[in-house]
């Protein structure tokens, strides 16, 4: 395999290190094309894209199911990459990845390691509560949930697949569901990895939106969300005695609290 085309969805993205991503990109991947699905970005985040070779922009205003459906259906090559826009690929990407390129295999996730210290250290505790490392830890959530940080996909096994509208939190998971369902591996591997400034999001609106989706999609039960609700505060002390970070702190409490009166008002709809 020569060349993959790569998938990148933006919205504003120029920050953190936009730049420092898509250098990663083609330093460690033969891209055929760059596909960027913007939403009407109004930061430098296009003007950064089209200085790279081979790019095509397709702007559309759809939440993120929307735009990794155009994305994937954009893809031509064998394989295609999926890459987010806050993330730095480790060197040697798709020379290591394509190791794991077997016939009964459908997709390819390389490690992400959170390099954003306040997500670090929320992750970090559970290192010591479930008494693994924290590459095996990451690889155990993306066995569960899937992942599109730094993902190759075989192109042939999405390409006639369709992500519901609505699920812009969980297309990962949707994604990973198909291929499997095809009868397919999805490979989670410590190497390559990439390096992720994730920026989660915690207000009372994408708590709502996330029980939502656990709830239509049977992702998550409402006793599992009442317990994470119940060790909120345990959890958020542990953070703060292993790293003296009140920022991480506030988040978990945060995430909890929030997923939990969210799931509160979904199961009460009518």
């Amino acid at each position: 395999m020569a060349e993959v085309d790569v998938v990148l969805i933006t919205k504003n993205s120029a920050k953190p290190f936009l730049k420092k991503c898509l250098d990663s990109v083609y330093q460690n991947v033969p891209v055929r094309k760059l596909f960027v699905v913007d939403a009407f970005s109004s930061d430098e985040t296009l003007d950064i894209v089209r200085s790279y070779p081979n790019v095509v922009v397709a702007q559309n205003r759809g939440n993120r199911a929307v735009a990794r459906q155009i994305g994937i259906e954009k893809a031509e090559t064998e394989w295609h990459l999926h890459v987010d826009s806050d993330v730095i690929l480790s060197e040697n990407w798709f020379y290591e990845a394509r190791k794991f390129m077997g016939e009964n295999v459908g997709a390819i996730w390389g490690l992400d390691i959170p390099i954003n210290p306040h997500v670090y250290n929320r992750v970090k505790v559970m290192k010591y509560v479930r008494r693994m490392s924290l590459e095996d830890l990451m690889i155990r959530n993306a066995s569960i949930r899937g992942g599109m940080h730094d993902t190759l996909l075989r192109t042939s096994l999405v390409k006639q697949m369709k992500i519901p509208e609505d699920l812009h939190i969980y297309e990962d998971w949707f994604i990973k569901k198909c291929i499997e369902g095809r009868g397919y591996k999805w490979i989670s591997t410590k190497n390559p990895c990439c390096f992720h400034y994730n920026t989660p999001r915690f207000d009372l609106q994408f708590g709502y939106e996330l029980a939502r989706l656990q709830k239509k999609y049977q992702r998550q039960s409402f006793l599992v969300t009442s317990r994470n609700f119940a060790l909120a505060v345990p959890k958020a002390l542990a953070i703060l005695v292993t790293s003296g970070d009140w920022v991480a702190f506030s988040d978990q409490l945060k995430q909890y609290y929030y997923n939990f009166v969210g799931r509160l008002k979904v199961e009460f709809e009518r």
